[in-house]
């Protein structure tokens, strides 16, 4: 009987030895590795249409960044120079406005570009002062960048476009009309590849009041001036505007306008497609019109044009390699 005993308790002492110990052992970490959302061709850019040499200062060197697939991003300075004089009716006006390449800037050096609204409101009241025509230099930086996550087959891309200028704008005087440029300028948004638009997007601004010298909201946000559900959307803003306190009119200009916009598309395949940022800057007071060019289901977004005023620059901003 101990010899029968003796060998179960052998036979259970194995037993417990052999079997793990599942109530102290944990199940193996799981990795997640972020699934990417661009190509791994994707190549962001910027460029000036009308200015095709343009000095373009991107993020304070000349090259763009991708970070691991899954964020793009460009951010760049442009230089400006600008004349100002008159009209036939004694108004003044901007003759004209370009921006510079890169031997231009380098020979004037880049120690030497003062902010724009400041040159060009030195220039501006020079101007009045002795009613000759003046020059007046700045710079201009905008950026534009996109993230998004994949679900199974489903995308979200996170855009923000936005663009700076320093604190008394652009335009001076205390009435638009008179300044050298009351023309619009207009910021937009476009893509292939048939996304959608997540929800409302967001427009967030700045202004700055130099008679106290004050940033706050503007109650006088910028106007959408077209849409296309599945192409792309564009706004519309004055740089500078005026409220009233009592009799005294206080001029007000934005320093910084910047949307944040949601993309989204089920069904995803092996396709690519572009989303594209552009902004126009005119220098006229005539009225334009917007139009947005679809391209839904094409690689190459199809963008907006500004048509009835000549004068007008712009600055483009692509994000390339999106999943579609």
């Amino acid at each position: 009987m101990k010899k029968v005993l003796s060998t179960i308790l052998s036979c259970a002492m194995c037993l417990v030895l052999s079997t793990p110990a599942m109530a102290i052992c944990e199940a193996p970490a799981e990795t997640t590795n972020a699934v990417p959302v661009f190509s791994s061709t994707s190549a962001p850019s910027i460029y000036s249409p009308e200015f095709p040499d343009a000095y373009i200062l991107q993020n304070g060197t000349t090259e763009m960044s991708i970070s691991h697939s899954t964020t793009q991003t460009v951010s760049a300075t442009v230089f400006v120079e600008e004349e100002y004089g008159f009209d036939n009716d004694g108004n003044p006006i901007t003759i004209s406005s370009r921006l510079l390449s890169e031997s231009e800037v380098l020979e004037i050096g880049l120690e030497n570009f003062e902010n724009m609204e400041d040159v060009r409101q030195d220039a501006v009241s020079e101007l009045m002062q002795t009613r000759a025509a003046v020059n007046g230099r700045g710079s201009l930086s905008i950026s534009f960048s996109g993230g998004g996550t994949i679900s199974g087959k489903n995308v979200t891309y996170d855009l923000n476009a936005s663009a700076s200028w320093s604190p008394s704008g652009w335009l001076w005087t205390s009435d638009r009309d008179n300044n050298p440029a009351s023309g619009a300028d207009y910021i937009g948004v476009t893509w292939s590849g048939g996304y959608t638009v997540s929800g409302s997007p967001q427009i967030n601004t700045t202004t700055y009041r130099s008679i106290d010298d004050s940033y706050f909201a503007p109650p006088l946000p910028p106007t959408l001036c077209d849409a296309v559900p599945s192409a792309g959307r564009v706004w519309e803003f004055y740089e500078y505007w005026e409220t009233f306190l009592g009799a005294n009119t206080l001029p007000n200009h934005y320093t910084n306008i910047s949307i944040d916009m949601k993309l989204v598309k089920n069904n995803i395949g092996d396709n690519e497609a572009e989303t594209v940022m552009k902004y126009i800057h005119t220098f006229s007071s005539t009225k334009g019109s917007v139009s947005i060019t679809a391209n839904s289901s094409g690689v190459v977004s199809g963008g907006f044009s500004l048509t009835g005023v000549d004068k007008q620059w712009s600055i483009v901003c692509t994000l390339t390699g999106l999943k579609c």
